[in-house]
């Protein structure tokens, strides 16, 4: 299936019509279970943008794994050419690796028969690695799945963030220092089996920890103030910005990603306004946001709308770039009067 390039992570979401360019969408049944199964098939997917480069499934019973299926994906030659910088560094795959795996027509067939099987998927922040493999299929599918990040969101609030390594080391599970798709795929299941082992002891169903635990306040989203010193880059593409974030993201909880634009001197509302500069997506984003962004663009309004990946690279800017190159007129990332059309 062809992913709209305005809105790529929208085709992810549970959807008939991509809300930017209309492109049908066939609609699957993605549904979250609230149980603690004990057979189930946990997977994880490796990106370069929108291009699939790695996949892992290990299929669980009873604690022990009955299947493991691992492959690189090779893609194609421009996507090859053209691999993330910063997707790479973090899964450590590269080029050379990727020009003798296999194509995705020889790797994702059986993938998707494993999410397609009937039983649960796991995973850390499943959805949209669900969605992006159902978007593969012709035919309407129904896919029940477990995600740790929400076991994690309601069954240990206190952690400092909801990244895969954070709970597991909260959960005092050793760690990969690898983020390729079979490592984090049985972290993912490690740290399953010890919330289900904690889950046991206490209820039968996930919905009985919502009122065990208690759920940390939030501040409203105009009066989030930043945390240390003030933020004085004015040249940064977030000072001063109004931004709305919607959808989940991997690296970063919503509330973390909306305290990090604060923090550089930007504003957070948590609706699309005539105000609006920016819209922070990530995995499943809210399809009236995204359909507010074009009725607005076609007004005229100018809004950006910035994926996880770039936002990452925004927020790891070093600000001593922009008093150097900005200041003459230069972006700092290539060094050209392009007026952030890089990003």
């Amino acid at each position: 299936m062809k992913y709209c390039p305005v809105c790529e992570f929208d085709l992810r979401g549970v959807t008939t019509h991509c809300a930017i360019c209309n492109h049908r969408v066939v609609e699957h049944c993605i549904a979250r279970i609230k149980g603690f199964p004990n057979e189930y098939i946990a997977i994880d997917i490796e990106y370069s943008d929108n291009t699939i480069v790695e996949v892992a499934a290990v299929h669980m019973r009873d604690g022990s794994k009955i299947e493991e299926f691992q492959s690189l994906v090779r893609p194609g030659q421009t996507e090859l050419e053209n691999l993330n910088p910063f997707a790479m560094r973090v899964s450590g795959i590269n080029r050379k690796m990727l020009e003798n795996a296999p194509l995705a027509k020889d790797v994702l067939p059986h993938f998707i028969s494993l999410v397609c099987s009937g039983h649960p998927i796991l995973g850390h922040n499943v959805k949209g690695d669900i969605s992006r493999t159902l978007s593969k299929c012709p035919e309407p599918k129904r896919v029940i799945y477990v995600d740790t990040l929400f076991l994690a969101n309601v069954m240990i609030p206190e952690i400092p963030n909801r990244k895969l390594e954070t709970l597991a080391a909260v959960l005092d599970i050793e760690e990969c220092m690898k983020h390729r798709a079979m490592t984090d795929t049985l972290l993912a299941i490690d740290c399953y089996e010890e919330m289900k082992r904690l889950g046991d002891g206490k209820a039968t169903d996930i919905s009985q920890y919502v009122s065990l635990c208690r759920t940390p306040s939030k501040e409203k989203l105009s009066e989030m103030k930043p945390k240390g010193q003030p933020f004085t880059c004015d040249e940064h593409p977030l000072f001063n910005s109004f931004c709305v974030v919607s959808g989940e993201f991997g690296l970063l909880s919503r509330m973390e990603a909306q305290q990090a634009i604060v923090c550089h001197g930007g504003n957070v509302r948590a609706g699309i306004s005539g105000k609006t500069t920016h819209l922070i997506v990530g995995c499943n984003p809210g399809c009236s946001k995204l359909a507010d962004v074009k009725r607005r663009r076609e007004n005229g309004q100018h809004i950006e709308v910035v994926n996880e990946d770039i936002f990452m690279e925004m927020l790891e800017i070093d600000s001593s770039k922009f008093n150097l190159h900005l200041a003459k007129g230069k972006c700092a990332t290539c060094l050209e009067d392009c007026n952030w059309a890089c990003r």
